[in-house]
């Protein structure tokens, strides 16, 4: 029970813990296929989401896993589209994990609990209770559009489309996209600012057809992410999160330290 609690809070922190340095874009250019009018708002929103190849942030904050309660320093490396490294610390320096995840594994190092487990993202499902893949985290921690087929426009065209409740705009999952879900696929919406084109909210439901998490995401004035609030919807799995953003900077090249074994 103590592997599956640690794993289980520190791939919540995993998630919790990079939601931060998405004022760091790199600008796409747009293609040329005729997009509706739907279409071209999706596109804008990806457009201006696209994080940078390479980024290094500093944050802290505090996770709540069922009981346990977590402050924590961190440090998140991003390579996108291909890594996530995270290292977590006490407020004392004492480090509590370290974790590496890739599209097709994730790596999971704590000296202070003695965990040192690999496994890939089923077997992440079958610890957390959630169909995580490397999509859901690196969308989540980059305040990105995402679906369970990928993160590329043609896949978001594919599976996602507006909607309209109480005058806010939502970028929903098609109706078919439920209905073909399998069992290791979990669906995403999220709530937008159409004249400033960013997320401003994340509602994630899991692949049994639960409301799993909310996500929300606080701006500064000059529309640089500041503060993350994560929820959990289930009440199976109780978690809670706040991380503040200390710094973000953008890298030529990355260079992630991580024994794997």
């Amino acid at each position: 029970m103590k592997i599956r609690t640690a794993i289980r809070l520190g791939l919540v922190v995993l998630i919790l813990a990079g939601l931060s340095g998405c004022q760091a874009r790199k600008k796409m250019v747009a293609g040329t296929p005729v997009l509706t009018e739907e279409d071209k708002l999706i596109r804008a929103v990806y457009d201006q989401s696209v994080p940078a190849k390479y980024l290094e942030f500093r944050l802290t904050g505090k996770a709540q896993m069922d009981e346990q309660k977590v402050p924590f320093i961190g440090i998140v490396k991003i390579v996108r589209d291909s890594a996530i490294w995270v290292s977590l610390r006490s407020s004392i320096g004492i480090e509590l994990c370290r974790i590496l995840a890739r599209p097709d594994s994730v790596w999971v190092l704590s000296r202070l609990m003695k965990i040192k487990e690999k496994g890939d993202w089923k077997l992440m499902q079958e610890f957390t209770g959630y169909a995580l893949d490397f999509n859901s985290i690196q969308g989540v921690m980059t305040q990105s559009l995402f679906t369970a087929s990928g993160t590329e426009f043609k896949d978001l065209q594919a599976g996602l489309m507006m909607s309209r409740r109480n005058e806010e705009q939502w970028i929903s999952w098609k109706p078919e996209s439920e209905e073909n879900r399998t069992t290791y696929q979990y669906l995403a919406q999220f709530r937008i600012d159409p004249d400033l084109k960013t997320v401003q909210e994340c509602l994630i439901k899991d692949s049994n057809g639960q409301w799993a998490a909310r996500v929300l995401y606080h701006y500064s004035k000059d529309n640089l992410i500041k503060r993350i609030e994560v929820n959990s919807l289930d009440e199976s799995h109780q978690y809670n999160a706040e991380v503040n953003v200390i710094s973000v900077e953008v890298k030529d090249k990355m260079y992630i330290s991580f024994e794997t074994f």
